[in-house]
Parts: C-alpha cells; structure tokens; sequence
C-alpha cells in the first residue's frame, strides 16, 4: 500500500478526509515536513477506503454507498455525487472499474458510474487487490478468494480456504 493510501485511509476511518501536503517524501518516523492542508467532515456511515486519481477521491463506506469527491482545490474538497448501492469497506481500481467490496462499478463517466456488478460472495471482505486478471478478496472468514477476469462482470469464483 503506497504512503498516501496510508494517511487517507487512516484520516477516512473517522469520516474526516485530510489533505496533506508533504515538501519532500516523508518516512514514517518522521512527519516533520508534512502539513495539514484542509479537511471535509460529514457522516458518511463508517469510511474504509479512497482511492485518488488527479482530482478525484473516490470514497469508499460501508453504510452509505461510494462517493466521490472533487479535491481540485485542495483547500476546499467539494463532494460531487453518492453511489449508495455500492456500499463497501475494501477497494479497489483497475482501468475504468472500481471494486468496492463485493461491487463493480464502471466510472469511465465520472458524473455517472454505473454499478455493472457483483461478484458472489456472502462473507465480509476486510481486503482486496488486482494482479494481473485476477480480483483476490479475503474474507473475515480466512478465505482467499480470486475471480477472473478481474474487469469483467460475470467473475468465475475460485476459493481458497486458509
């Protein structure tokens, strides 16, 4: 997981989205040269997980579907739409295709993604990941599932138990 991934994520667990900025790249032991830049607060039902291309911040929450945020200005982040049906604590981004939790979403259109999808699995993600074609989910249950192909909707489940 790349550093940014880290620190909004981490700010996203309280529902609170913080922009930082850092003036050279920072370690973990030491913050000294990052700074706060703004937040945005609202009561998104429990965020898990962003994911950030150029303006975009694509939210991911359990309870009240995904978000997307406009964070052109990073002073002041503007949410631009909700996609409640796409509810999730995982996620993950693969060309046009958002997998949050256990639903594709199609955000080649950014004013209007699609839900186009659902892979089938009952059981509660707590992580995924792409490799290649392959959309790997692990269940709070110690299972590793993979679905192939990753950017298709009709996904083949293969499980394996740990």
């Amino acid at each position: 997981m790349n550093y940014w991934k880290q620190v909004l994520s981490a700010a996203l667990l309280s529902t609170i989205l913080l922009l930082f900025s850092a003036t050279t790249p920072a370690l973990s032991q030491d913050n000294f040269n990052i700074s706060k830049v703004s937040s945005l607060y609202d009561f998104w039902m429990g965020a898990f997980a962003v994911v950030v291309d150029g303006d975009d911040a694509w939210i991911a929450t359990g309870g009240s579907g995904l978000r997307l945020l406009d964070v052109s200005d990073r002073e002041n982040p503007v949410e631009v739409l909700t996609l409640a049906e796409a509810r999730g604590e995982t996620m993950v981004r693969q060309g046009n295709y958002l997998y949050c939790g256990k639903h594709i979403v199609d955000i080649s259109d950014r004013n209007a993604p699609q839900l186009v999808g659902s892979v089938p699995i009952t059981n509660i993600i707590v992580e995924n990941e792409i490799a290649g074609n392959f959309l790997y989910l692990l269940t709070k249950s110690l299972s590793l599932n993979y679905f192939s192909p990753a950017y298709e909707c009709e996904c083949e489940v293969q499980q394996s138990q740990m």
